[in-house]
């Protein structure tokens, strides 16, 4: 019997350190370079050869076909994000080179009868907005086995615009996540009910927003938008409380530097309560106008629909999406606050008390007046329900459904 392989077309997402919970299970490792490249994700192929995967070229002849070795013990993986309309144009290069080896590499699978599976998962940043480019989608996914969603709405979005995959598995589960070892259980005696933002800072109503004083951490490529002065208040602010001005928690191209700012990140944020999640336009009816234009909002035209004049994100966006810093507020005990509960993901994490449903800007302000008991709750569940935002069920579910033997 062959070993067992992953491999993964591409540069992966957020979390590709989760591609241990293979090597742990007896997979060796191979990732496919792709020449088209993200500035966001394209640090991941230092990552992968960190963790002992074996980096290829990819080249169209049955020489290199033959060389992957596939076999009943294989499972091909690409996925995140999709970009097929103008809103997603720097993903599209990479995601139709993905794409295309994909079904050049799934056809030959097939065609030789060589039984490797096949999986191709999904984020938010999903988008079929050109009608080519959607065909092309379709007639290159038709040998892949099964199909991996962060969420229900998200799933409902893509069989909508690409019916003909429901003759396929189709899976529910957030791939790009931490393993499990990286959850904090935050049990700190320190309540500080002040605000806490990763990433992009996007708000319809910025006056209130600003008020409650969040302590933010903007997306590193935001030295190339020019936000020199946020930056300049950040880093004045970090100076002062010894927190750095960038941390690498969902990725980057040193796994040793990773490792040490999810460290550092819970020892000096362990004391904040809460997490602002992407609001958007929730305190402008954005909920509202979702249920009245779902359809048209999830369909390959609506997709081009920018949900404000001021933004390139569609509106369909702020519901299919499972933010990466979500995560990293819920690996390290921290509340998140979200803006609505449309899918499946987020119903569960109000269900079970981990995050708190945000629908008006007095809402923010009424998280002061909870007593630390309560905020503890929350705490505790975050960890206790852990299997919502970890890697290993999606992994056990991943080798059950394609039975790879133990």
């Amino acid at each position: 019997m062959k070993n067992k392989q992953v491999i993964l077309i591409g540069e992966g997402c957020f979390f590709a350190d989760n591609f241990l919970f293979f090597k742990e299970h007896g997979f060796n490792l191979k990732v496919i370079r792709t020449k088209n490249k993200l500035e966001y994700f394209c640090a991941n192929y230092n990552l992968f050869e960190q963790l002992g995967a074996q980096i290829i070229d990819f080249s169209d002849t049955q020489d290199f076909y033959k060389s992957l070795e596939l076999s009943p013990q294989t499972l091909i993986v690409t996925g995140g994000h999709f970009g097929g309309g103008k809103l997603f144009l720097p993903m599209q290069k990479v995601d139709t080179e993905e794409l295309d080896i994909l079904y050049k590499i799934t056809k030959f699978n097939f065609d030789n009868n060589l039984q490797a599976k096949s999986l191709r998962y999904f984020n938010g940043d999903t988008n079929f907005g050109d009608e080519k480019i959607l065909l092309d989608f379709k007639q290159k996914t038709r040998y892949v086995d099964a199909f991996l969603f962060d969420n229900d709405l998200l799933r409902d979005m893509v069989l909508l615009n690409v019916p003909e995959i429901k003759n396929k598995k189709i899976l529910l589960g957030w791939f790009e996540t931490p393993l499990e070892r990286f959850v904090k259980h935050n049990t700190s005696a320190c309540f500080e009910k002040s605000f806490l933002s990763l990433g992009r800072i996007l708000c319809s109503t910025p006056k209130e927003f600003q008020k409650l004083k969040p302590l933010l951490y903007p997306n590193p490529h935001l030295w190339h938008r020019k936000k020199i002065n946020q930056l300049f208040i950040k880093f004045k602010h970090c100076f002062l409380n010894r927190r750095k001005l960038f941390y690498h928690l969902a990725n980057g191209e040193n796994y040793n530097e990773i490792l040490a700012d999810r460290i550092h990140f819970f020892m000096h944020h362990q004391c904040i309560c809460f997490g602002i999640s992407h609001f958007y336009d929730v305190f402008r009816g954005s909920v509202a106008d979702f249920h009245k234009n779902k359809h048209l909002d999830l369909s390959p035209q609506g997709q081009n629909i920018p949900h404000n004049p001021f933004t390139d994100k569609p509106a369909y966006y702020a519901f299919c999406n499972n933010p990466s810093k979500d995560l990293c507020y819920l690996m390290n005990g921290i509340i998140p606050l979200i803006s609505h509960d449309e899918h499946s993901l987020y119903k569960e994490l109000i269900k079970r008390k981990m995050a708190f449903l945000i629908k008006s800007p007095q809402d923010l302000v009424n998280l002061k007046n909870l007593s630390n008991k309560e905020i503890q709750t929350y705490r505790d569940n975050i960890f206790n329900n852990r299997e919502l935002f970890t890697f290993e069920p999606v992994g056990n579910m991943l080798l059950k459904e394609f039975q790879f033997c133990e």
